[in-house]
């Protein structure tokens, strides 16, 4: 659940929380359920209901997140 609420910077270090809907993936064949991520952020694959995906839904939340850390705007309203 990779969203800018999950970041705090801690001793000049950001650090990512709250791992509560962590998933082990044992393989990309592998179905997983489709809310796994807060609305904003998640990948296209899961706004279109796929059950099979990757931690690259992980990569487009982080870019949403790096996106508006450095902008200072929200990207999806």
């Amino acid at each position: 659940d990779i969203k800018p609420e999950n970041f705090i910077v801690e001793d000049c270090r950001v650090k990512l929380i709250d791992f509560g809907l962590t998933v082990c993936y044992f393989s990309y064949h592998d179905t997983h359920g489709d809310n796994v991520q807060t609305f904003n952020y998640r990948a296209p694959e899961l706004l279109m209901g796929d059950t099979m995906y990757d931690s690259s839904v992980d990569v487009w939340a982080f870019a949403c997140t790096a996106y508006e850390i450095l902008t200072g705007r929200i990207l999806f309203q």
